[in-house]
């Protein structure tokens, strides 16, 4: 990728960054998202004990059954997101690898000059996709590992073993070894789920050779497991970030795992006409505390810890803020 590409790329988010905060506080202002999460499925081949994949009728799997998205509709959402964002993440819902045609879409997208990170939970790599990703030059690889050791990491990630994971860690590490690649920038972002475990898990992640990591606070998924209600808002997802599920429903938030916020369907609509729709601008009025909701209107924002609690907590955004400057270094690099 060029300097002048990259820097401009890095620049263009920065300044959504800046917009979508000052929107928060002056209306009138237009936010920009700064990242585009693209569920490519609700799938998942894991039930870990803290996500909703776990919870008995938590999930519209049960309802809708296991979905892919279509390459058409995958076309359209990065057609779409041109001039209104160009970071794309392969996540939400579902594990992306077993998207039956992942790699296509990789190369679709890097073609097109997204910015792109892959979201795992880094048990289905195999050395084809593995080499396509390092190949087609994806930005990031996050593997999603939790606790201290293999031993807890298999406790609470329901159908993992853990030497999948070492297997995939070590398919990347020869693979970039091989083509003398710096991509993909390899990630490890682990869940707190013990209070005082970062230190011994950013130890672990550091042996296993991860180049940089990230460790957060357990997330709520909506509500489903605390419903703890607050009158103030500080969820901040509104105005940084846009979602699309595997059936093009378009959502404000990664954590709507029911598609209860969808506002509109890309099928239908174009991103940008939807972003800045009437339905969005009154969730962002409604966690402004501008104008009052009931609980029917945004149940999915309720209960939500989000809503209760900093969106990104200081050490949280820290480790965002330096991830994105190793990611702009590494492309200058490349």
């Amino acid at each position: 990728m060029s300097i002048f590409r990259s820097t401009f790329n890095h620049s263009t988010r920065i300044m959504s960054h800046i917009l979508s905060h000052i929107s928060f506080i002056f209306p009138k202002i237009k936010p920009r998202p700064t990242l585009i999460i693209i569920g490519l499925t609700n799938a998942c081949n894991l039930k870990c004990s803290f996500c909703f994949q776990s919870q008995s009728g938590a999930h519209n799997l049960q309802e809708r059954g296991e979905r892919f998205m279509t390459r058409e509709t995958f076309i359209k959402v990065l057609d779409d997101a041109k001039g209104l964002c160009n970071f794309i993440e392969f996540g939400l819902f579902g594990e992306p690898t077993m998207h039956p045609q992942l790699t296509e879409f990789i190369e679709i997208a890097k073609q097109k000059g997204f910015h792109l990170t892959i979201d795992s939970n880094g048990t289905l790599y195999n050395q084809k996709t593995v080499k396509q990703i390092v190949k087609n030059k994806v930005n990031s690889v996050v593997f999603s590992i939790d606790g201290v050791n293999s031993k807890q990491y298999e406790n609470v990630r329901a159908g993992a073993n853990f030497s999948d994971v070492k297997k995939s860690i070590n398919l990347f590490k020869l693979e970039k070894e091989n083509l003398n690649s710096s991509f993909p920038l390899l990630i490890a972002r682990g869940l707190e789920l013990e209070s005082k475990t970062g230190p011994k898990h950013r130890s672990w992640m550091k042996n296993l050779g991860f180049e940089h990591i990230l460790f957060s606070p357990l997330q709520n998924w909506s509500g489903l497991f605390s419903k703890k209600v607050s009158d103030k808002s500080s969820c901040t997802f509104p105005w940084l970030t846009l979602s699309v599920d595997c059936d093009g429903e378009v959502l404000p938030c990664c954590e709507d795992y029911n598609a209860k916020l969808s506002m509109g369907n890309v099928k239908n609509e174009s991103l940008q006409s939807l972003w800045f729709n009437k339905k969005w601008t009154e969730l962002r009025d409604f966690h402004r505390g501008s104008k009052k909701k009931t609980e029917q209107d945004f149940s999915s924002c309720i209960g939500c810890s989000y809503r209760t609690q900093k969106t990104l907590p200081p050490k949280v955004r820290y480790q965002l803020y330096l991830r994105a400057i190793k990611e702009y270094f590494l492309e200058l690099k490349n």
